[in-house]
């Protein structure tokens, strides 16, 4: 299983997505926003990584275990 972490650790866009799933989409589980870096990038894109996401049968996770103790 593969996890890429979406823009958190280094910035990019749904473009960039789109080519890591043509290229090597075939071992890509999920999308993981990591640390609540959704909540830094526009709602919009937010909606268009996880559509190009579930596009290609990928799952899409906006937390783990902090955010549960955060909650």
């Amino acid at each position: 299983m593969t996890e890429i972490r979406a823009p958190y650790y280094s910035t990019f866009g749904t473009r960039h997505l789109q080519d890591v799933f043509e290229v090597a989409g075939q071992w890509v589980d999920g999308i993981k926003w990591a640390g609540g870096s959704f909540s830094l990038v526009p709602a919009e894109q937010v909606k268009a990584f996880s559509d190009i996401a579930h596009e290609n049968g990928a799952y899409v996770s906006s937390g783990g275990w902090i955010e549960t103790v955060l909650r």
